[in-house]
């Protein structure tokens, strides 16, 4: 019965508006008529924004801030003057956010600023000074990378030396402007490093590797620097990476790239692969003596004799090549994993190359691609994903206009092997398949498909809730609400008219209310957002990953 009342509150919100609302621009029937007011497109899709809004007006502050903020995306579609000032107020909800919630709230400060700082760079002035640190440099960031696509190296370089004392450095902005220098600015070079090393001092020992950070910057630029200053900041890296060999928690990790994957005990193991090629060269002497106390990193030097510029050559002094981008991929195992997870990283990397590598050679012959596809073992569903059915699904789309049977034959293979799939890969691979029905002209079928991704997102809401053990990541970003957001965006383009009914079955008000500004934002023109899905159950180390949206 409760069930029931929220159902009905969801009608009475949803369609008055459509019925009453009247935007500026409309043309009022003759009141003798008695003919209501017809409203636009346009003022349906904001009151129905409205309407989402007021049915956060109670929630707790970090969901109506994070509303606030996709809601001024979507006024912005209509108005750009009233986006600014939305999203200006939606920053300074951020401020009152609790102490508790400090890594989503630096998250939802940096897109903020991040959307200002796109509209107009000036706005964001009065408000970096009690912005969160990681939200701040984000901005920064951005500004370096203005002023070198501008060729203005001079104050890109005074930037650069104000950032020298805070612990989060730019590495990337930093890299590409050093990279972009003249070749007779050698010296300019070596006080971007220098800045970066100073900042690098400055960080927790705990911090993780990341995709460009401290060790990257040296692999791009050693050979511009003098070899004492090189040694010096190898040394610093290795002594912060050997604080993580004083955690017995510290996580494995496993890298994979284009050409390849290694997988590391700790972040030591990796930063000694990363930068003994080049201590190989200025010491070999000390080279030789790590490597004979650490005898597994000579086995996959062997294969990887550069390090980590063997797997992955766009790290390098040289800008990018058209078409060239980074292949390169870090996955952390938590507290201690066990070491047969960070081989299935490492078997799971090769099968989705293998995966990729068996779709593009489909249109040559493709029921021998579908059968290839059906061999490969269905590794990562339980992180939401399976090389197979990725395979299988890349093959119908490429096949349906030439060959619609063979289409149809991959989509069954794909969805027989995710009947067998936890429920996010099932609802994910429900969905591929209702896209790829929607473009073989099958609408019933496609939205059949998307209403059993709507009753798989209700049994991921059970899981999400339950009493003993409730996920305590972030609302907005729980599996259920994935999949139903999902949902009714893959509807909308199916059938815009039951997307709509399709709120109705998200028996959460809050997680409706949210799925209906995504909807009201895409409808007014607006870009796909991220699709987040974090856990976080007991006291585990919790997971976050994507989950894609098909418009």
């Amino acid at each position: 019965m409760k069930c029931a009342r929220r159902c009905l509150f969801a009608v009475v919100v949803l369609f008055p508006f459509v019925l009453l609302a009247s935007g500026p621009k409309d043309t009022p029937k003759s009141k003798s008529s008695g003919k209501l007011d017809v409203i636009s497109p346009q003022q349906r899709d904001l009151d129905m924004l409205d309407a989402a809004r007021s049915m956060l007006a109670q929630a707790p502050a970090l969901l109506r801030a994070d509303a606030c903020y996709h809601a001024a995306a979507a006024y912005g579609l209509v108005g750009p003057s009233k986006e600014l000032k939305q999203l200006t107020q939606c920053f300074s909800e951020t401020r009152s956010l609790d102490d508790k919630d400090q890594e989503l709230k630096t998250d939802l400060q940096l897109r903020i600023l991040d959307a200002i700082y796109s509209r107009n760079p000036r706005a964001v002035d009065d408000l970096l000074p009690s912005a969160e640190p990681r939200a701040r440099i984000n901005v920064q960031a951005q500004i370096l990378q203005r002023l070198v696509a501008s060729k203005n190296y001079d104050e890109a370089l005074a930037l650069v030396s104000r950032l020298s004392y805070s612990p989060d450095f730019p590495y990337r902005s930093a890299a590409e402007l050093m990279v972009q220098l003249p070749p007779d600015r050698d010296l300019d070079r070596r006080m971007v490093f220098l800045t970066a090393l100073e900042s690098y001092r400055l960080q927790d020992p705990a911090t993780a590797p990341g995709m460009e950070d401290m060790a990257t910057l040296l692999i791009r630029f050693w050979r511009h620097l003098d070899p004492k200053l090189t040694l010096q900041a190898i040394d610093e890296i290795f002594k912060h990476a050997q604080e993580d060999l004083k955690n017995p928690f510290a996580p494995t990790l496993t890298i994979g790239t284009g050409l390849g994957e290694a997988q590391f005990s700790s972040a030591y193991q990796y930063r000694l692969f990363e930068l003994m090629p080049i201590l190989e060269q200025l010491d070999p002497g000390k080279a030789e003596s790590i490597l004979n106390d650490n005898p597994k990193l000579a086995a996959v030097l062997k294969n990887y004799p550069q390090g980590l510029a063997s797997l992955e050559p766009t790290f390098r002094d040289t800008p990018l090549k058209p078409g060239e981008f980074p292949k390169f991929t870090i996955t952390h195992r938590l507290h201690g994993a066990a070491s047969q997870e960070a081989s299935a990283d490492l078997l799971h990397d090769r099968l989705v190359r293998q995966s990729m590598d068996i779709s593009s050679q489909a249109s040559n012959d493709p029921k021998a691609a579908i059968q290839q596809a059906g061999q490969l073992p269905d590794t990562g569903v339980e992180n939401g994903r399976s090389p197979r059915a990725d395979a299988l699904s890349r093959i119908a789309t490429s096949q349906i206009r030439q060959h619609p049977d063979i289409a149809g034959d991959a989509l069954q293979q794909m969805l027989k092997a995710a009947a067998d799939y936890p429920p996010l890969a099932q609802s994910f691979y429900f969905l591929t398949a209702a896209n790829i029905e929607f473009m073989m002209n099958d609408k019933t079928e496609a939205t059949r498909l998307v209403e059993k991704a709507v009753s798989v997102a209700s049994h991921l809401y059970q899981r999400d809730t339950r009493d003993d053990d409730a996920n305590r990541a972030f609302k907005f970003d729980w599996p259920s609400a994935a999949v139903w957001r999902a949902c009714v965006v893959l509807e909308n383009k199916i059938d815009p008219e039951f997307s709509t009914s399709l709120l109705k079955q998200i028996s959460d008000p809050e997680i409706r209310a949210s799925v209906q500004i995504t909807l009201a934002n895409l409808r007014l023109g607006g870009p796909l957002p991220a699709n987040t899905v974090r856990q976080q159950f007991g006291d585990g180390p919790g997971s976050v990953q994507d989950f894609g949206l098909m418009r």
